[in-house]
């Protein structure tokens, strides 16, 4: 997985949604996952140092997560993700069996 971040990052660019912040933020506060250092200064080191840009969680990605094509399971941050990635057109990179089988059915551009 690395070395397709580097790929990417040498190509055009790795993108994060703000979701996937979020998402990150939440495991860090239940204590799911432990990043060595407060998770402010996490995020501000793996968006500044690596060059990884930020997408936008705008209006048409919010609508779009609610109107997603096929059958889709409900949880809001991974459609959150799926659609700042279709919006966007970028690959997304997961581990995530659900999104990976969405992938699958075409409505999704994603690697593992």
């Amino acid at each position: 997985m690395i070395d397709l971040i580097e790929k990417a990052s040498s190509v055009g660019g790795v993108y994060i949604s703000p979701i996937s912040i979020w998402e990150i933020a939440m495991l860090e506060a239940q204590n799911r996952i432990h990043l060595g250092k407060d998770i402010h200064q996490w995020v501000e080191d793996a968006i500044t140092v690596s060059g990884v840009k930020q997408t936008e969680l705008t209006p048409q990605v919010l609508i779009d997560s609610t109107k997603l094509p096929g059958n889709f399971h409900k949880d809001p941050a991974d459609r959150m993700i799926i659609a700042t990635s279709r919006a966007n057109g970028l690959l997304l990179l997961t581990q995530d069996e659900r999104i990976l089988a969405y992938s699958q059915e075409g409505y999704v551009n994603t690697v593992r």
